[in-house]
Parts: C-alpha cells; sequence; structure tokens
C-alpha cells in the first residue's frame, strides 16, 4: 500500500470518528435539552382559601395533563360571579413553581378579586404525562384540553381568561390562535416573539457547546419530537388576533426574553395592551409588586369578559 493510500485511509477514518463524534453529541444534546425537568410542590395548596379540586385533562393527542381547579371564595358565596382564569406556566416549572413559587399565591389572591381558576401543568412539567419542549406547538394541545374542560363544567367562552407565563404564553396563543372563539381574553407574561433567536442566544450556555452544533441538535430534535422547535413564533399568531383582547406584560431590564419581544409581539397587534415593567429577572413582574400585578390584571380581565 502506498504512502498517499495510507494518509487516505487514516484521513477518511478521522473524518469518520469527528462525524460521529459530532452527530453523537448533536443527538445528546438535543435528547436531554427538550427534556423539561420536573418541580412539584403538593403543600402549595395551603394557600388556597378551600383546598382545590384534583383535575386530570386528556389532550386530543392523548397526553394526561394534571391541574387544580379552584373556586373563588367570591363564587361560592355569589352565583352571578361565573368568570374563570387559566393560569399556564413557562418552561422549566410547574402549577406550583412559577413565579418563584408564588404562582398559588397569586391563585389565591385572583380568587379573593372573584375568580375562579384552573392552573395546570404543561406536559412533561408538574404531575402532567410526558412530552417535550416544543415552545408552544404541542403544548398548545394543553391549553385546548383545558378549555374544553372549562367549557364541560359550564363556562361560556366569554367568561374564560387565560394567563400565560414565557413558553405558556407562547402555547396559550396558540390554542387561542388555533381556535379564536375559545376564550374572552388572554394575557402573556414574558412571551417571547419568535423562539428561535431565543435558543441561539442561550444555546452556549444552557449546552456548554460551540454554536455549530446548534444545527445539527435542532435537526436531531427535530426527528425526536416531530417539530421544527424553532418554528414556534407567536408574533405571527398575533396578527390573527386583533380582535381579542390582549395584554402583554414584559419587563424592560431583561435579558433572557429582551423586550424587543414584547415590542414585536405590540407592532404585530396595535390593538394589544402593553404593560412594561422594570424587573431584571425573568417572570418575575408579579413577586415585584403583587399588588400591583394583581390590581391590572383584574382589570384587565374585568373589562373584557362578561
Amino acid at each position: 500500500m502506498s504512502k498517499k493510500q495510507i494518509f487516505t485511509r487514516m484521513a477518511l477514518g478521522i473524518s469518520s470518528t469527528l462525524a460521529t463524534a459530532y452527530i453523537g453529541i448533536s443527538a445528546f444534546a438535543a435528547y436531554t435539552l427538550s427534556l423539561p425537568k420536573r418541580f412539584f410542590t403538593p403543600e402549595a395548596v395551603s394557600v388556597f382559601t378551600y383546598p382545590p379540586e384534583d383535575v386530570e385533562l386528556t389532550t386530543r393527542d392523548g397526553v394526561k395533563i394534571s391541574g387544580w381547579f379552584e373556586r373563588s371564595p367570591i363564587q361560592l358565596k355569589n352565583a352571578n360571579s361565573n368568570k374563570v382564569l387559566l393560569l399556564v406556566h413557562g418552561m422549566g416549572t410547574s402549577r406550583t413553581k412559577e413565579f418563584g413559587g408564588k404562582f398559588p399565591e397569586f391563585v389565591a389572591a385572583m380568587g379573593k378579586q372573584g375568580f375562579n381558576i384552573l392552573m395546570i401543568d404543561l406536559r412533561g412539567h408538574g404531575k402532567s404525562g410526558d412530552g417535550r419542549f416544543t415552545f408552544g406547538l404541542v403544548e398548545r394541545n394543553d391549553v385546548l384540553a383545558a378549555i374544553a374542560w372549562l367549557n364541560q363544567k359550564g363556562f361560556k367562552p366569554n367568561q374564560i381568561g387565560v394567563l400565560g407565563v414565557s413558553l405558556g404564553g407562547a402555547s396559550a396563543m396558540g390554542a387561542v390562535a388555533e381556535n379564536r372563539s375559545a376564550v374572552g381574553a388572554l394575557v402573556t407574561d414574558g412571551m417571547f416573539a419568535e423562539v428561535y433567536p431565543i435558543i441561539k442566544q442561550e444555546w452556549q450556555s444552557s449546552s456548554g457547546l460551540p454554536d455549530f452544533f446548534l444545527p445539527s441538535t435542532l435537526a436531531i430534535a427535530h426527528l425526536i419530537t416531530g417539530y421544527d422547535l424553532g418554528a414556534s413564533k407567536p408574533v405571527e399568531e398575533i396578527k390573527r388576533l386583533s380582535d381579542r383582547p390582549i395584554f402583554i406584560i414584559h419587563s424592560e431590564l431583561e435579558y433572557f426574553i429582551p423586550i424587543s419581544n414584547a415590542l414585536a409581539l405590540t407592532s404585530a397587534d396595535p390593538n394589544a395592551e402593553f404593560w412594561k415593567t422594570t424587573v431584571k429577572e425573568h417572570a418575575r413582574n408579579y413577586n415585584a409588586d403583587p399588588k400591583d400585578y394583581v390590581k391590572r390584571v383584574t382589570e384587565f380581565f374585568n373589562r373584557n369578559l362578561k
């Protein structure tokens, strides 16, 4: 065998090894980074006025979704208090973990304002069935199942409001865009306009890998989930909802999802209301001033739910 043939075989062997390593690392990243972490704190029910009803839903694609339904203490005394809110947490949290563990406290506060509350765990989170991140493309099925459950409980669409945080906002936006008559009003808190720029921005810190691993990881994640994870674009879906009351909450100081996302959303839907806060941490607008947050959200839903 000539030196040239030996060199060619060595080069091919090294290339094959590098390609295998590249694909293997990308596959591992796609598998691990698309899998939510589970958090759940059962003792969070202690903040409620009455023990919540355990709820289990089944989505149209067969995933079991767990939640709590809490009747407003006002509703229990006043049959005319028939508005209900669906609360949807963000990525890597749960119905007990969102707002840094203050989500149940927020529920209790909104209950005292006369709202019934359904809060759910998205697939792969909390107590719900398994699932992977698709940044709202599939998680919207969880929201639609929750809305259908509320319909079965007797709540009409114009009595239903949804508040979604970050990923929960994108999931809710997608659900309402798919079924525009499903709810009366929508609040988003810290939601992205397009997910791909956020994925790209956070790639190195979340994965520990160079940028050249991102395209292959997304391609393999597409094979795992069946969806292009970079295709989630609430900024396109909100354009179809200009006749739907929408309240966008976003901080001008947070880094994770920059304020440019909220500005893009409000540009796409000039009818949307916008509250610009000055909180540095993602999804902590409630924590910074609970009374003001409850007041603003309550006023929005009271104006737009019948």
